[in-house]
């Protein structure tokens, strides 16, 4: 994941020319309440195309994703990364972008779903809420000015479990095949930003995470950890 998101597939240039996948494991349920795994790729029609952290920063940002924002029928699984990502996500975009950044284009649903939450004021405020004609009720629920609430019809899916829980390691590991292959197929000048980006950012820690950092992208690659220690100052990588 650092080797992706850290090369300049990290930054898409835009929506058409990149492919996405989902790290997490999701749940769809139908309407009978019957649930399946899911997990999501996408491949881009038009080829990949990227930009570079110094085109990047001329970009100001304001989409917010979060695990948690789903639709119906899309559920959470048991993983338990998404269960952290789903509850810090939304704090992050609230101190990122500020409390408002749901009310932002491009993080709204459609122009023509209308979605109310009796917020009032504060960082990049966008939107006004239908409050019944009462501009002082900022709060839900309220008998004075109640906002017509979604449909709780559908049919909860409530998984059955038996058995041990238990933690344990994975049996069969190979944590540095993704990454070396990924620096093995990437053009001279991805390798180059991924370089870069990863030098400026570890130049700031402190020299045993450098060491450290440096032997684990050896493991993927021979090239990768030696061109990020060199950069870093590091000699000896192995």
């Amino acid at each position: 994941m650092l080797t992706w998101l850290f090369s300049p597939r990290g930054i898409p240039a835009n929506y058409r020319t990149q492919d996405g996948f989902g790290v997490n494991t999701y749940r769809m349920v139908n309407a009978a309440g019957v649930g399946v795994l899911v997990k999501y790729h996408w491949k881009s029609q038009q080829g990949i195309e990227s930009l570079t952290e110094e085109q990047a920063a001329n970009e100001n940002e304001q989409i917010a994703f979060g695990t948690g924002v789903l639709v119906d029928g899309l559920d959470f699984s048991d993983d338990k990364m998404l269960v952290g990502r789903t509850f810090s996500y939304s704090d992050t975009q609230r101190y990122r972008v500020g409390p408002n950044y749901l009310q932002l284009p491009i993080n709204a649903p459609r122009e023509d779903v209308q979605v109310n939450t009796n917020q009032d004021g504060g960082q990049m405020s966008y939107g006004v809420d239908n409050r019944a004609g009462n501009p002082h009720i900022n709060f839900e629920p309220s008998s004075v000015a109640g906002l017509d609430q979604a449909d709780e019809s559908y049919r909860e899916y409530r998984p059955f479990v038996s058995g041990q829980v238990m933690r344990a390691p994975i049996e069969r590991q190979n944590n540095y095949g993704q990454a070396g292959e990924r620096f093995r197929t990437m053009p001279q000048w991805e390798r180059d930003d991924l370089v870069k980006n990863l030098v400026n950012l570890l130049g700031q820690c402190d020299k045993h995470i450098q060491q450290e950092m440096v032997w684990h992208f050896s493991q993927c690659h021979d090239a990768y950890g030696r061109r990020v220690g060199e950069g870093l100052g590091i000699a000896d990588h192995a």
